[in-house]
């Protein structure tokens, strides 16, 4: 977790910063995009991985 203090305090600025510009509609949609983005790194680092695994040795370097 400690890993991981730097991106939250970041996240925490941002969601903060959003609702001091636009209230609780900008909160809402910055949220949603977070998530959206978290959802389509997570997909996109399985699609590498199991590319990466076909890949002969010396292609992986």
């Amino acid at each position: 977790m400690k890993h991981f203090i730097g991106s939250i305090i970041v996240l925490m600025m941002g969601l903060v910063a959003a609702y001091a510009w636009g209230s609780y509609q900008a909160l809402l949609l910055v949220t949603l995009l977070g998530v959206l983005e978290i959802s389509l790194s997570f997909d996109n680092a399985i699609l590498n991985a199991s590319v990466l695994q076909q890949m002969d040795t010396r292609w992986r370097r």
